[in-house]
């Protein structure tokens, strides 16, 4: 069923639905899918970044009303098992949490529609931000160009290069006070042949 749908939203609620029905039948989660479940679900990469703000504290209510209350006091305590489980985090020696590594980055083993519906996730809370965050503390810019289709994988190839710039640049801060998403897109608003 799963494979056969092609809807966006209908195919993330199926795997969402394998998903619990595995957790369901009492035998352990395979590592592959605690990782689609990292990235499936928003929370999982925020909470990573917020434990690393200066001001953390490893309690659920805290991180729920950090993330603003978008996630329940078990959603953080189930997202804080996962990654030690994937040991994104780990304990310092004084047990205190902690990134394992600074910098991620999505493997190959990750499928596309799970990076899509991540990205599809992120896309509506930047149109959020619009209303609900002030100006001082976001930045949405856009740009409309004409580009010859031979030079859109040198301009895929510079966004990669930035975003990974930022996050060598960022990524290393140890005392943050918010988490961020960064976002940068490139896709057609023509189209040509058929469906012109």
């Amino acid at each position: 069923m799963y494979q056969e749908v092609s809807d966006p939203d209908s195919k993330e609620l199926h795997l969402r639905s394998l998903l619990k029905y595995q957790e369901k039948q009492r035998t352990p989660t395979p590592l592959k899918a605690d990782k689609i479940k990292f990235m499936l679900d928003w929370h999982h990469a925020v909470i990573r970044e917020l434990v690393s703000n200066k001001d953390f504290k490893e309690e659920p209510i805290w991180i729920a009303k950090r993330l603003g209350n978008k996630i329940t006091e078990a959603q953080a305590k189930e997202s804080l098992d996962l990654l030690l489980r994937l040991q994104i985090l780990q304990r310092s020696a004084a047990g205190k949490l902690e990134q394992r590594e600074p910098l991620l980055t999505s493997s190959d083993e990750i499928p596309s529609h799970v990076i899509r519906s991540l990205h599809r996730t992120y896309l509506r809370k930047a149109i959020n931000s619009i209303f609900a965050v002030p100006m001082e503390r976001r930045e949405l810019s856009g740009l409309v160009l004409s580009i010859p289709n031979s030079r859109v994988k040198e301009i895929k190839e510079e966004i990669k290069e930035f975003r990974k710039k930022l996050n060598r640049k960022y990524g290393l801060d140890r005392d943050g006070d918010d988490v961020y998403f960064v976002g940068l897109y490139l896709f057609p608003v023509t189209q040509r042949g058929e469906n012109a």
